[in-house]
């Protein structure tokens, strides 16, 4: 099991295999998702006040908010940048 950390922005950090999707925050599926984890407070704001650009969704039922882009996010887990 690899416990290796991933920056997520901000100072903030999530363990590589703790992650199962990573997606954009805008689309009309995962808006209605989040809406309805803001209720149950499972919704991790790491966005600092600018604008989400990614959802990370954990297995432990957690929706992360980063202001990276999927794709930056997505090299740092490809171990490219």
């Amino acid at each position: 099991m690899s416990e290796e950390l991933i920056s997520l922005g901000l100072e903030s950090l999530v363990r590589r295999d703790r992650v199962v999707v990573l997606a954009r925050p805008d689309t009309i599926p995962l808006q209605r998702l989040i809406r309805r984890y803001e209720g149950e407070g499972q919704v991790i704001d790491l966005t600092g006040g600018r604008k989400a650009r990614t959802a990370i969704i954990t297995d432990a039922g957690f929706i992360i908010l980063s202001s990276l882009r999927v794709r930056t996010i997505a090299k740092r887990f490809l171990g490219h940048a």
